[in-house]
C-alpha cells in the first residue's frame, strides 16, 4: 500500500512540476499550426460570416485545463485577420469570437458588430510569461511602435502613442 501511495504521489509530482511546459508546449502548437500566409483575404471574409460567441465571462485563465478544453474546441476557420507588431516580432491571427480556443492560438475580437477600419477595432488575448507566446512581450512595446492588422484586403496602421 505504501508503495502505490508513493508511486502516486511521484506520478503527480511530474505532474505538477510539468505543467507549465505542457501548457506553454500546447500553445506553441495551436499557435503554429495556423499557416496565416495561406489565409486568403476571401477566406476570412467567409470565416467573418460565421455565427460564434461573444461571451468574454466563458474565457478562463491559462491553465492546463482551459488549454486542453481550448485545445479539442479548435477552428482554425474563425480567423477573420492578422495582428503584427513588427517590433516585438509578434505575427497573430485574428480569431471572430471569444473562446479558450480563439485565445490559445491568437487575438480574439471582442465585439459581434466591429469592422476593421470603422471605429476601435478590439481585441482580447493572453498575456504570456514566456515573451516568445502570443503577447508575451506586449509590455515591452515602445512608443513609435506600430500594431497592424489586416482583413486581407487592407492593412490598418496604428501608431503607439503616449
Amino acid at each position: 500500500m505504501k508503495k502505490i501511495l508513493s508511486i502516486i504521489l511521484i506520478l503527480a509530482g511530474l505532474v505538477l512540476l510539468l505543467t507549465p511546459f505542457l501548457t506553454e508546449q500546447i500553445i506553441k502548437h495551436y499557435n503554429k499550426s495556423i499557416p496565416i500566409n495561406e489565409i486568403t483575404a476571401e477566406n476570412m471574409k467567409s470565416n467573418n460570416e460565421t455565427e460564434v460567441d461573444f461571451d468574454f465571462s466563458s474565457v478562463r485563465d491559462v491553465e492546463i485545463i482551459s488549454i486542453i478544453k481550448g485545445a479539442m474546441n479548435f477552428n482554425k476557420e474563425l480567423v477573420v485577420g492578422v495582428l503584427l507588431i513588427p517590433d516585438l516580432n509578434v505575427n497573430l491571427p485574428i480569431f471572430k469570437g471569444l473562446s479558450d480556443a480563439n485565445l490559445i492560438s491568437g487575438a480574439a475580437a471582442m465585439k459581434v458588430d466591429q469592422v476593421m477600419g470603422k471605429g476601435n477595432y478590439t481585441l482580447a488575448g493572453h498575456n504570456m510569461k514566456n515573451k516568445d507566446l502570443l503577447f508575451g512581450s506586449l509590455m515591452d512595446i515602445d512608443i513609435g511602435s506600430t500594431v497592424i492588422i489586416s482583413d486581407g484586403y487592407t492593412i490598418y496602421e496604428y501608431p503607439i502613442e503616449n
